[in-house]
């Protein structure tokens, strides 16, 4: 049987992580729109999005192990902690797409000033 103490325990903090998250992927979706505008994209604000993927990863793999543990008790308890796996990588998912935005941003900054030739 599955410790409810041990269980909120190991996850209580994760809802409030995926809300901060998100607040993170909301405040990163302006900083593309100005990266678009500006052309510049910081080696420090790269490193900022893939730390915040890394901490993702982290969480998703925790939240795995603890879904693995209470299956061996109960597959339907296991199966409503789907919401929160399901809530962590649509996050992840989202804030990978806007730092692939961010990488593409940087990668047309240098191709920016090439004269396109008209087509013939």
């Amino acid at each position: 049987m599955v410790d409810g103490a041990w269980l909120a325990g190991i996850l209580e903090d994760t809802p409030t992580r995926i809300v901060a998250w998100r607040g993170q992927a909301a405040q990163l979706k302006h900083l593309v729109g100005s990266a678009e505008i500006t052309g510049h994209v910081s080696d420090e604000l790269l490193h900022a999005t893939e730390q915040t993927c890394a901490s993702i990863y982290a969480e998703i793999a925790k939240t795995a192990e603890v879904v693995q543990v209470v299956a061996l008790t109960s597959l339907q308890a296991a199966s409503q902690l789907a919401p929160l796996d399901d809530a962590l990588h649509l996050v992840l998912l989202e804030v990978t797409e806007l730092t692939t935005e961010l990488y593409a941003v940087r990668s047309r900054v240098g191709k920016l000033s090439v004269t396109t030739l008209p087509r013939s």
